[in-house]
């Protein structure tokens, strides 16, 4: 159909531009206005078709102009016109050609070269992470209320207590991290279902499936805690009323794992979508549910440690219903999805369709393995920093203790870069042309850059102005000082590689991830046990914290050479089909 459009009016044009005014300065009149019309795309709706008609029309403009021996001066005006047509349309590239032959668009509105506004992007950047920050930092707060109120209004057991939540903590914490593949699937499967405008229907069914995988992960954790708790406990070496309290402490926390499941995967639905604001206040609300419920429970009730854990657990489906409700009014809570219900009705075809398919659960699925490698790899890593700092004496013990902390909530700062390389890559990446791509990629290793640089410093004045707020012992102090190069340092290669991940998922390279990990931690196994078998002292320590930046920084600069293709293949190349 185009190539008809294209003959018709480029013979329809040459036959106007030859009668008109019967000279050539009418085929240069002709010739500018058509080529105004096409650059900015005016009159003609198909792509394809506008690009063929101006070709068309620019070379009957071309030859009746040299008709009329005008040749010279209808190419001059007609390449400055496009020119500056060009320029007016925000295309980025000037439109022109020799004889006219070349004048015309840039394809989607100059896909070809990149087209977006740094300032602009680092905007939506900053608008889409804050808020997203600020639900990852109050978060952990879940948490840290209970141990304030449990240690201050304990009385003679707070100690006890303080114990008991210190070893049941990672047993209900670490557990919901170990499923983290269901939210970075999840924030995958919708940006690119929405960039690439995928059937409604077809991507709710494939959100309904990562849903089902989340709520059946809760149970059987829920279910791990509520009966096996003992075993749990044993394996941490926990006995005497220390494992009494926290076996109460972890199995109310077990009761909540439905709702801390499914809560992380509605944010991350949301976030997809680059809504970080409306989840923050449903993380807000619980946060206040969870403050209020540790005063009543354990400041007034005397409850102690497992009125905490009621308080948690209570705040926890108070945000699940909060995120519920926003998936609802935004018609993305259609469960089952509709697809499902082949035939019949009641509660017995309602069971069926709600039983996903293959086609729903495998998207999801596929980043079960590469991202819970990459989870397991980080825990194998900061495990072993806490075993090597334990073995090295109380004084180095208590300041990793302070030093891990403090390192942990800094690099939460990296952590919306993950998911704002899935938010805002897809929209560009589904495209032949990926010049937007790239330069969304580099917005984005910048902006990490420049956010590694304030946490970082930040750090560093914690470590150096703050450490009386965690310890009195001038001893652990003085070691923890010694620490803050190298620990600074992995903060900023930490944060610069989670921009870099978040790029990396949203094009789908995940096995590439996995083997990246895998090396890295086979690396880092060598290197301690290098370490452990040629140094020894308190020196060890800092060696552990250069060993631990090694890691994350041959991870920055192999994933960067990924991206820009130096020395592999590019992921962002033109016309490139990983992404499909």
């Amino acid at each position: 159909m185009a190539h008809r459009v294209a003959s018709s009016s480029s013979s329809s044009s040459a036959r106007r531009v030859a009668s008109h005014r019967g000279g050539g300065g009418g085929g240069g009149g002709v010739a500018r206005v058509v080529v105004s019309r096409c650059v900015r795309g005016v009159g003609y709706p198909n792509r394809g078709a506008s690009r063929a008609v101006c070709g068309g029309a620019a070379r009957a403009g071309g030859d009746a102009a040299r008709a009329g021996g005008g040749a010279c001066a209808a190419r001059a005006v007609g390449v400055d016109r496009g020119r500056v047509e060009g320029r007016r349309a925000g295309t980025g590239r000037w439109v022109a050609g020799r004889r006219g032959r070349d004048v015309g668009v840039s394809s989607a509105g100059g896909d070809d070269v990149a087209t977006l506004d740094s300032r602009k992007e680092l905007g939506a950047l900053v608008a889409f992470c804050t808020p997203l920050l600020a639900s990852n930092v109050i978060s952990p707060l879940l948490t840290m209320t209970d141990t304030a109120f449990v240690g201050r209004c304990a009385g003679e057991a707070s100690a006890t207590a303080l114990a008991a939540l210190g070893v049941s903590t990672p047993l209900t914490d670490y557990s919901v991290t170990l499923f983290a593949f269901i939210t970075a699937g999840l924030t995958s499967i919708v940006s690119r279902g929405v960039a690439s405008g995928e059937n409604a229907d077809v991507m709710n069914g494939k959100v309904y499936g990562a849903f089902f995988m989340a709520f059946l992960g809760s149970l059987a954790v829920a279910t791990l805690l509520l009966t096996r708790t003992d075993y749990l406990l044993g394996l941490l070496n926990v006995s005497g009323d220390v494992k009494t309290i926290a076996a109460q402490y972890t199995q109310v926390r077990g009761l909540g794992m439905p709702a801390a499941f499914l809560t992380s995967a509605g944010y991350a639905t949301l976030v997809a979508r680059k809504d970080t604001l409306r989840p923050l206040l449903c993380v807000c609300l619980a946060a206040v549910v969870n403050f209020v419920g540790d005063w009543f429970m354990v400041s007034v009730m005397k409850t102690g440690a497992v009125g905490a854990a009621w308080a948690t657990t209570a705040s926890l489906y108070t945000g699940l219903f909060a995120i519920l409700v926003l998936l609802k009014r935004q018609g993305l809570l259609e469960f089952p999805p509709k697809q499902n219900f082949n035939a019949g009705a009641g509660a017995v075809a309602w069971m069926r369709a709600a039983i996903p398919t293959k086609e729903q659960l495998a998207p999801v699925m596929a980043f079960f393995g590469p991202i819970t490698f990459l989870v397991a790899a980080l825990l194998t890593i900061y495990t072993t920093q806490i075993l090597a700092a334990n073995a090295l004496g109380v004084t180095v013990s208590a300041a990793h203790r302070i030093a891990a902390n403090l390192f942990s909530f800094t690099i939460l700062c990296g952590d919306p870069l993950i998911q704002a390389g899935q938010a805002f890559l897809p929209e560009h990446i589904f495209k032949p042309k990926k010049a937007n791509a790239r330069k969304m990629a580099s917005i984005l290793f910048q902006f990490g850059l420049f956010t590694a640089s304030i946490s970082t410093t930040a750090f560093a004045f914690c470590c150096y102005f703050g450490a009386a707020v965690f310890t009195t012992d001038a001893a652990v102090v003085a070691q923890l000082h010694t620490v803050v190069l190298p620990m600074c340092a992995t903060v900023v290669v930490n944060i610069l590689s989670k921009s870099l991940y978040g790029v990396m998922v949203a094009c789908r390279a995940l096995n590439f991830l996995a083997g990246l990990t895998g090396v890295g931690l086979l690396g880092f196994a060598g290197s301690m046990a290098y370490l452990n078998a040629h140094v020894f002292g308190l020196a060890k320590y800092t060696y552990i914290w250069w060993i631990t930046f090694g890691y994350y920084g041959i991870a920055v600069l192999v994933l960067y050479c990924r991206i820009k293709g130096i020395g592999f293949k590019g992921l962002l190349g033109d016309n490139d089909k990983i992404y499909e």
